[in-house]
């Protein structure tokens, strides 16, 4: 069974050479781990490579017109609507965290959507409790209370629906699965 299955006669080895190449001139391809995606409605998956460091984030390609493009997230983590054309990059770091929406728009990455919540200017506060830290939230640039920014989130993108990636392979397999459509170790037994 193929991997990455599913694609358009004439369009898939376009996209499997063109990702193969992609891979073959990134610096540090053995680094990273590799999955197949499929963010937007076509058959072409995008392509994931996770560095496996927060500072590095993911780098997520796409495939249109001949052309890739590539998402550099920040940090690591981010989920997308399978075929929903929607991908959420929600991470952080030491009192700053935030939620990126993208979209891709005619092959190329879009932001559509950002939201931001941080500590105040005069640092880490707890609330009257003294259990949960005190943020200052902003929804597309624009000063919200956190309710607002939580129903503005969940109004543009579902989490409830979103995946993960399934399954992170090395440089190795994710080349043969791009040649192949199958890992190496396929019809292996040990």
């Amino acid at each position: 069974a193929s991997v990455a299955g599913g694609e358009e006669a004439g369009a898939s080895e376009d996209w499997k050479q063109a990702y193969l190449n992609w891979l073959s001139a990134s610096e540090y391809a053995d680094a990273c781990t590799y999955s197949l995606i499929y963010v937007d409605e076509d058959e072409i998956p995008e392509l994931v490579a996770d560095t496996g460091v927060e500072a590095g984030g993911c780098q997520i390609v796409t495939w249109h017109d001949k052309k890739t493009d590539v998402l550099q997230t920040d940090r690591l983590y981010f989920n997308y609507l399978e075929k929903g054309n929607l991908l959420c990059n929600s991470e952080g770091h030491m009192g700053y965290y935030y939620d990126n929406i993208y979209t891709i728009k005619d092959g190329v990455w879009e932001l559509l959507y950002s939201g931001t919540y941080h500590d105040p200017e005069s640092g880490p506060q707890l609330d009257e409790n003294e259990i949960d830290y005190i943020y200052e939230y902003e929804w597309q640039g624009q000063s919200v209370e956190q309710s607002e920014y939580e129903r503005q989130l969940a109004a543009v993108y579902p989490a409830q629906q979103a995946a993960e990636p399934e399954k992170y392979y090395i440089m190795d397999e994710m080349s043969s699965i791009l040649k192949t459509g199958e890992t190496t170790s396929v019809n292996h037994r040990y």
